[in-house]
């Protein structure tokens, strides 16, 4: 992008602004809007203000968000993210644990559109953890190869369940 320069004929540009253009004689501005686009964007963009860490030993501390924490650690905003990303990580190896003990070694086969998968959810309108199956849309979700294996998994580790869901 080209710098604009700081006045035009005669009126400065404020800071955060740039030429738009000119209507009817008048000079607009409009707002300089920064492109963020990528998580290392993000992570720049916020440094050094307040989140949340989740550490390799799944503690939840707060901090500074920092970018320097991606090698040791995830930062966060909320402490609700934090949590969830926790519940997520433990219902992955939940998932993985009860699959291969109780399902005979049971693995998704995402390529396989006619393998049914059995997830939990968020039912909104009853604010409550569901299980429910699935084909071919469980990229990255946490599943498992029964509803009843589900269940037992949902029963067991509710806590859990239920901060993934929120």
């Amino acid at each position: 992008m080209e710098k604009q320069p700081a006045e035009i004929n005669g009126i400065k540009i404020p800071d955060g602004y740039v030429f738009d253009k000119i209507e009817n004689g008048e000079i607009k501005l409009k707002k300089l809007v920064k492109n963020i686009l990528t998580h290392r964007d993000i992570l720049n963009e916020e440094s050094g203000g307040a989140g949340f860490l989740l550490t390799h030993e799944a503690d939840i501390k707060s901090t500074l968000l920092s970018t320097s924490n991606g090698r040791s650690a995830i930062d966060f905003v909320s402490k609700i993210d934090a949590e969830k990303a926790k519940s997520y990580i433990a219902i992955l190896r939940i998932a993985d644990y009860y699959n291969k003990h109780y399902a005979n070694n049971w693995m998704p086969d995402f390529n396989n559109p006619d393998q049914v998968k059995h997830c939990v959810g968020y039912d909104a309108k009853h604010k409550t953890c569901i299980v429910f199956a699935s084909i071919a849309s469980s990229y990255g979700s946490p599943v498992f190869a029964t509803e009843e294996l589900t269940k037992l998994a949902y029963e067991n580790n509710k806590i859990i369940f239920e901060t993934y869901c929120r």
